[in-house]
């Protein structure tokens, strides 16, 4: 079993994106990504880079009783524990390790690129997955940005919901070509999201995204918590 696992942050909030926004969360991100979007071109950059390359190494008992020493009551009125990053399935043995610690298990969501596949463990211990697939507009390299046989597995699993970052129609017409599943999915379990990282270019984008989802067969993702914080992050 896992001992140790590296933590950049942990706080109380509520979710900001795909299905389950709204509902009061505590976020752990995790240290450490295989992505690097928008370091290298592309059309956006990820807004919690510079949260996500620090960190510090916690055990697991340690971060589990960080955790109810600061969140218990949250999690007993209900509150959601989001495993987010970077990408938290890099350290996957870590992260199951710290989930059955729980006495009684929140609900659990893990946010992730999509390009890592769950070991057989996790599987049973997540509530929901939320899956953000990169496309060319992050910068990064199609080899780096997908697997296909992960997507496989995620596409899989009905408590999956896809997360897609566009900016334009272009971005739409390469998600389609690339994705050609996505078009057996339910509406509600794929999600456009507008490429912003700062609250001004977020509501530039809404517009034509949600005329794009309409169009299209998507939902529509808000960024709930650029629209409160703007690019403050921890909140």
């Amino acid at each position: 079993m896992m001992n140790t696992i590296r933590v950049s942050e942990y706080f109380y909030s509520i979710q900001g994106e795909g299905l389950t926004v709204g509902v009061p969360a505590v976020f752990l991100r995790l240290q450490g990504c295989n992505l690097d979007c928008g370091s290298s071109g592309g059309s956006w950059v990820c807004d919690t880079e510079a949260v996500w390359k620090k960190g510090s190494k916690h055990t697991i008992l340690e971060l589990y009783q960080l955790l109810m020493i600061n969140f218990d009551d949250a999690f007993q009125k209900g509150a959601h524990l989001v495993i987010t990053g970077g990408e938290p399935l890099i350290q996957q043995a870590a992260v199951i390790a710290l989930i059955e610690q729980f006495k009684i298990k929140p609900f659990i969501e893990i946010e992730t690129n999509g390009t890592i596949e769950p070991i057989s463990q996790l599987k049973d211990l997540v509530n929901q997955w939320n899956i953000s697939p990169k496309l060319s507009n992050s910068g990064e390299s199609h080899e780096k940005r997908i697997n296909t046989q992960a997507l496989g597995w995620f596409k899989a699993q009905q408590n999956t919901i896809f997360k897609f970052v566009v900016s334009n129609a272009s971005d739409i017409s390469e998600l389609e070509d690339e994705f050609i599943w996505l078009d057996r999915l339910p509406i509600r379990q794929k999600f456009l999201m507008p490429a912003a990282d700062n609250r001004t270019d977020l509501h530039k984008f809404y517009e034509p995204i949600i005329e794009l989802a309409k169009k299209q067969g998507y939902s529509l993702s808000q960024r709930f918590h650029l629209t409160v914080w703007d690019q403050k992050t921890g909140i």
